[in-house]
């Protein structure tokens, strides 16, 4: 990981301006943008999951049922702890443990979501300078190497192509380590 964010770090050192920079920066956006969604949904289903027991303990105290209630805790640990002493404190540590496991995956997540857009966008950098190579007049009958403008963006083209892959084949290689 530190790998990877030394490298998007690097990236966006070398490309400070220019339509390249606005690639990155729409990307880095879209980033942002599903990440905070993501994260805002998973967040919200788990306080609807940890608040779950206590809506249903008070609707049953709120409505005249015949019935006994006891309270059920989100997990199972009646055969350990008595339930409805420690219902209050054994319901914070759900949402206290809720929430740093919703925060781990998020970390996670967050990353996969990060760097797929990074290379997402890099990969439209080499779309966009290949456009614009075959939308111009660069080509010449008999070409100076050391002039040819044409020649030095096919390069770069070819050079940022093989970083993405490598980055690519890096980061799918950790996924597949860590997942196994």
């Amino acid at each position: 990981m530190k790998d990877l964010l030394e490298h998007i770090k690097e990236t966006w050192e070398t490309t400070q301006v220019g339509p390249e920079n606005e690639i990155l920066q729409n990307y880095g956006e879209q980033s942002k943008t599903l990440i905070i969604k993501y994260a805002s949904i998973l967040y919200i289903m788990g306080g609807f999951y940890t608040t779950m027991p206590v809506i249903v303990s008070r609707l049953y105290s709120l409505l005249p049922t015949n019935e006994t209630y006891t309270a059920r805790y989100l997990f199972r640990v009646e055969h350990v702890l008595d339930v409805e002493k420690y219902f209050n404190l054994l319901m914070l540590h759900a949402f206290v443990g809720i929430f740093f496991l919703i925060s781990v995956w998020i970390a996670a997540d967050g990353m996969f979501i990060l760097c797929t857009q990074h290379v997402c966008a890099l990969f439209e950098g080499i779309r966009y300078n290949m456009e614009r190579l075959q939308g111009s007049d660069f080509m010449t009958v008999e070409p100076n190497i050391a002039d040819d403008e044409a020649y030095h963006i096919i390069i770069g083209c070819i050079k940022s192509y093989k970083r993405v892959l490598k980055l690519v084949l890096v980061t799918s290689l950790n996924v597949e380590i860590h997942v196994a």
